[in-house]
């Protein structure tokens, strides 16, 4: 016999919500009557065909009508209606995982575990940010030096020297691209 639990039973589409009323038997009671009470609450009438099927469910589980055998189960887990036992189990996971991603939107929680994450490797791309700012200068040095004794040597350091910078620059990015890459991965695995 198949169960379903509040959850399931609230996320599943009436149609087949009359299924599993129209094959009761292949269901634990407890799963018909979380069936029966979700259509309830969503106002859905039940055709005559249904309604035998309810009718049979109830002859076979000795007792008098749905209702009442729907109330005393709601009782046995103290609940008084399925209106309450909705709203105390449905809409408190429903807050709890609004809350949850309203933490992770506004406390970006994901972003501040990422910058402690390797924090070598951020060392590492701002050293190279550093050497690549010390490059230029040194390039601007060499090719004021050079350029006083001929235009061509500072044209030349010059372009030398921007290639190494732009090289330089690149590795220390491509670091950054390594971990946004992870961070992404790791976002999308949680989702």
């Amino acid at each position: 016999m198949e169960k379903r639990n509040l959850k399931e039973i609230s996320q599943t589409d009436t149609l087949a919500l009359t299924a599993i009323i129209d094959y009761w038997k292949d269901y634990e009671p407890n799963t018909v009557l979380l069936a029966y009470a979700e259509l309830k609450r969503r106002k859905y009438e039940l055709n005559e065909k249904l309604n035998k099927r309810l009718n049979e469910f109830c002859a076979k589980n000795n007792c008098d009508n749905i209702d009442s055998f729907l109330s005393s189960a709601l009782k046995a887990i103290g609940y008084d209606s399925y209106d309450e036992c909705y709203e105390k189990e449905i809409n408190s996971m429903k807050k709890v995982a609004a809350e949850q991603a309203t933490k992770i939107e506004v406390g970006s929680s994901d972003n501040d575990n990422t910058e402690k994450k390797y924090p070598a490797l951020r060392t590492i791309s701002g050293i190279y940010k550093v050497f690549g700012w010390l490059i230029i200068l040194a390039t601007l040095i060499v090719a004021f030096v050079l350029g006083q004794g001929s235009a061509i040597f500072a044209l030349i350091s010059i372009i030398i020297g921007a290639l190494i910078v732009l090289g330089v620059f690149a590795v220390a990015e491509s670091i950054m691209v390594f971990i946004d890459i992870e961070q992404n991965t790791r976002t999308n695995s949680k989702k």
